[in-house]
Protein backbone atom coordinates (compact mmCIF):
# COMPACT_ATOMS: atom_id res chain seq x y z
CA UNK A 1 0.00 0.00 0.00
CA UNK A 2 1.48 3.31 -1.04
CA UNK A 3 0.71 5.61 1.86
CA UNK A 4 2.09 8.61 -0.04
CA UNK A 5 -0.41 8.25 -2.86
CA UNK A 6 -3.41 7.66 -0.61
CA UNK A 7 -2.49 10.52 1.71
CA UNK A 8 -1.81 12.91 -1.13
CA UNK A 9 -5.20 12.03 -2.63
CA UNK A 10 -6.82 13.14 0.63
CA UNK A 11 -7.95 9.69 1.70
CA UNK A 12 -8.40 8.76 5.36
CA UNK A 13 -5.28 6.59 5.49
CA UNK A 14 -5.83 5.12 8.99
CA UNK A 15 -9.38 4.07 8.00
CA UNK A 16 -8.03 2.63 4.76
CA UNK A 17 -5.39 0.65 6.66
CA UNK A 18 -8.02 -0.75 9.04
CA UNK A 19 -10.37 -1.62 6.17
CA UNK A 20 -7.71 -3.52 4.20
CA UNK A 21 -5.52 -4.82 7.06
CA UNK A 22 -5.81 -8.47 6.07
CA UNK A 23 -4.73 -7.72 2.50
CA UNK A 24 -1.71 -5.47 3.10
CA UNK A 25 1.49 -7.22 2.09
CA UNK A 26 3.81 -4.25 1.60
CA UNK A 27 3.83 -0.56 2.57
CA UNK A 28 5.71 2.29 0.89
CA UNK A 29 6.29 5.75 2.39
CA UNK A 30 7.12 9.26 1.18
CA UNK A 31 5.83 12.64 2.36
CA UNK A 32 3.98 15.37 0.52
CA UNK A 33 4.87 17.81 -0.92
CA UNK A 34 8.15 16.98 -2.55
CA UNK A 35 8.13 13.23 -1.96
CA UNK A 36 10.56 13.62 0.96
CA UNK A 37 11.13 11.45 4.02
CA UNK A 38 8.25 11.02 6.51
CA UNK A 39 8.05 14.08 8.74
CA UNK A 40 9.26 16.47 6.04
CA UNK A 41 5.81 17.35 4.73
CA UNK A 42 2.14 17.39 5.59
CA UNK A 43 1.13 13.72 5.77
CA UNK A 44 0.29 12.35 9.21
CA UNK A 45 2.92 9.63 9.45
CA UNK A 46 2.80 9.28 13.26
CA UNK A 47 -0.89 8.35 12.89
CA UNK A 48 -0.17 6.09 9.91
CA UNK A 49 2.56 4.20 11.77
CA UNK A 50 0.40 3.94 14.92
CA UNK A 51 -2.36 2.44 12.79
CA UNK A 52 0.04 -0.06 11.25
CA UNK A 53 0.94 -1.17 14.77
CA UNK A 54 -2.73 -1.29 15.79
CA UNK A 55 -3.60 -3.61 12.91
CA UNK A 56 -0.62 -5.84 13.65
CA UNK A 57 1.23 -5.15 10.42
CA UNK A 58 4.63 -6.85 10.52
CA UNK A 59 5.65 -6.67 6.88
CA UNK A 60 8.16 -4.55 5.04
CA UNK A 61 8.03 -0.78 4.81
CA UNK A 62 9.68 0.49 1.64
CA UNK A 63 11.18 3.95 1.49
CA UNK A 64 10.07 5.51 -1.79
CA UNK A 65 11.11 9.05 -1.03
CA UNK A 66 13.66 11.29 -2.69
CA UNK A 67 16.76 11.23 -0.47
CA UNK A 68 18.62 14.38 0.52
CA UNK A 69 21.81 12.33 0.00
CA UNK A 70 22.80 12.84 3.64
CA UNK A 71 22.23 9.74 5.82
CA UNK A 72 21.98 11.93 8.92
CA UNK A 73 18.94 13.61 7.34
CA UNK A 74 17.51 10.82 5.21
CA UNK A 75 17.16 8.33 8.03
CA UNK A 76 16.94 10.48 11.18
CA UNK A 77 13.18 9.87 11.38
CA UNK A 78 13.63 6.10 11.71
CA UNK A 79 13.38 4.79 15.27
CA UNK A 80 16.31 2.68 16.41
CA UNK A 81 14.14 -0.42 16.90
CA UNK A 82 11.32 -0.33 14.42
CA UNK A 83 8.15 1.71 14.71
CA UNK A 84 7.44 1.08 18.37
Amino acid sequence: MRLYHHGRAGEDVPALLHRHAARIAHVQVADDPGRGRPGSGTLEYPAYFATLQDIGYQGWIGLEYEPARDPAVDYDWLPARGLT
